[in-house]
């Protein structure tokens, strides 16, 4: 008895399992064309919403900048084009998990299991500008999302 719960036994089998992560982006042609607005609140839902039914469109135009009431709070913006043509994505990710089992010889002489973490994003919605919006003004020149342009300057003197 003793022998077969040794592990070092001959007649034993480990086993190895290991983790691999694989990410895919996939993207086509027929993605449709969304209106992206940024907004400064937090909202604890991640889910779609059918704005066009239950929200009206607030927008008005006031000193050369977007104004718009969310829950009655004032939010002032401007809008950030992308530079170069760039078009950003509304990403969807699904997560799923494939086992793969190898039952040839190791060094472990036994079996070697392979657990696949495969993550997908799908867009759901594609963009070429941003309305970037501030409390009851619009955001400082300075804020990240107004520097978006200059990030991707920086970026390519970095990567040339």
């Amino acid at each position: 008895m003793e022998l077969m719960n040794n592990p070092l036994a001959p007649s034993s089998i480990h086993s190895t399992l290991s983790l691999v992560m694989t990410d895919t982006v996939n993207i086509s042609n027929d993605v449709p064309e969304i209106v992206a607005n940024l907004v400064p609140v937090h909202i604890e839902y991640s889910g779609s919403a059918n704005t066009q039914e239950y929200f009206t469109d607030s927008k008005i135009r006031e000193d050369g900048h977007e104004v718009a009431y969310f829950r009655g709070c004032k939010l002032v913006g401007n809008n950030v084009d992308f530079a170069n043509n760039y078009t950003a994505y509304v990403m969807n990710k699904s997560e799923s998990l494939i086992r793969i089992q190898d039952n040839g010889n190791n060094e472990f002489n036994g079996l070697e299991e392979t657990v696949k973490s495969v993550n997908s994003y799908n867009p759901v919605g594609k963009f070429t500008s941003i309305n970037v919006y501030g409390h009851d003004a619009p955001l400082s020149q300075t804020n990240q999302w107004q520097l978006v342009n200059e990030w991707h300057d920086i970026s390519e003197i970095i990567h040339s």
